[in-house]
């Protein structure tokens, strides 16, 4: 029997992946002299390779590094000559037995273990909220709880789409009809104000590596925004509404809009009060329902209910109107600052077809003309400048 193990670490999204996932590529070098692959080059092989196998791609976008990527890393992995692998994709948490029972064929004959990272539903919840803002969906939070709640009374794409992600035991259900449960890991995440790498410790553990054989990212990743950015975003979107392709789009939010928000703090997204109800005694079950299962917990499930916010009072609604303003003129001018650097770029890089001698003698006429200019500039700050240039207007023409 193979002793190669390929730990697959699928998710649930908004659960610490993409920390996770940079502390693996961070420490690339250092598991590979453990015997550990961390297969990924580029940044997003082991994405393109999960889209290539589930089928997934984006609107309106040629993607051509996506057929193939699959089989591209299966073979990384096959060439590997230590024992153990780990993968990190979180869109993996929507295989279906059909694409569980191709990975265990492709990576045959090594042992396939899954590892499924879960976040308290509050915070899952909230993050969910603006990362589908961010996908260019409109729905108010409160659209967006109630859809979470009842599936089947609210939009379906928030609702079912919301599900599809986060039911753990529906995911499990697809996952174990292949792997056998005792190689299913549970890593908890730790509650608000939990030491600093205290998730990756338990990553680590759930692998079967040595405590501090990661790397922690130096830099907090995916960094929420504020009730008033979100708010900024769902309006948006309103007003582009699908004007834009995927790869247009999500460039906009990843470079400049996302970023531009973060910089600013607000007060939080809250859950109100009669949805914590609900989202602690959901949070219960599936504690409950983790100490009862024969899969491997790293973590006190426990830390799922207590992590819940105490309730507190809502935001009020007349503070929107201002923040949200406020908001999109820091956008706008991180936008323009964005654009204008790009523009110029692609200015200097634009070729025309004139002669050496034309260029010399135009260049020359811009130094004329930005010189007599930059007087009438500094014309308020000195008064011979503004004397000068009160001058040259009442100076008459010169006659052809």
């Amino acid at each position: 029997m193979s002793t190669r193990e390929i730990y697959l670490h699928i998710g649930l999204p908004k659960s610490g992946t993409t920390y996770l996932q940079d502390a693996l590529r961070v420490s690339q070098e250092d598991l590979s002299r453990q015997g550990v692959l961390f297969p990924g080059t580029p940044k997003d092989a082991q994405r393109q390779a999960a889209w290539d196998l589930l089928g997934r791609r984006l609107r309106g976008v040629n993607q051509a590094r996506v057929p193939g990527a699959w089989k591209s890393l299966v073979d990384t992995v096959r060439k590997w000559e230590g024992d153990k692998i780990v993968i990190s994709e979180e869109f993996l948490v929507h295989a279906r037995p059909r694409n569980i029972r191709r990975m265990v064929r492709d990576f045959s004959p090594a042992q396939l273990h899954v590892v499924v990272t879960v976040r308290d539903l509050e915070r899952t919840i909230r993050s969910m909220w603006q990362q589908e803002l961010a996908m260019s969906r409109t729905w108010t939070l409160s659209e967006f709880l109630t859809a979470v709640r009842e599936p089947a009374s609210g939009a379906a794409t928030a609702g079912v789409r919301f599900w599809l992600r986060f039911d753990l035991d529906r995911i499990l259900q697809a996952w174990t009809s292949v792997v056998p449960p005792e190689r299913v890991h549970i890593v908890v995440v730790p509650p608000p104000g939990a030491p600093a790498g205290l998730l990756a410790e338990r990553f680590t553990e759930s692998i079967g590596l040595e405590p501090g054989s990661l790397t922690l990212p130096e830099q907090p990743i995916n960094t929420s925004v504020g009730a008033a950015e979100a708010e900024l975003l769902r309006r948006l979107n309103s007003l582009l509404a699908g004007r834009l392709d995927d790869r247009q789009y999500l460039y906009l939010m990843r470079e400049v809009v996302r970023p531009a928000l973060r910089q600013r703090s607000g007060p939080p997204i809250r859950i109100p009060e009669q949805d914590l109800v609900w989202i602690r005694k959901r949070a219960a079950e599936l504690a409950d329902a983790l100490k009862e299962r024969p899969y491997h917990v790293v973590g006190d499930p426990r830390e799922l209910v207590e992590a819940v916010s105490d309730p507190v009072d809502p935001v009020p609604e007349h503070f929107y109107d201002a923040a949200v303003a406020d908001a999109a003129v820091t956008a706008l001018s991180v936008m323009m600052e964005h654009y204008a650097q790009n523009g110029l770029k692609r200015a200097q890089r634009a070729k025309g077809n004139a002669s050496t001698a034309t260029k010399v003698a135009s260049s020359a006429r811009a130094l004329t003309f930005k010189a007599r200019f930059s007087v009438l500039e500094s014309a308020d700050k000195s008064k011979v400048a503004s004397k000068v240039a009160n001058m040259y207007l009442r100076r008459p023409p010169r006659r052809p």
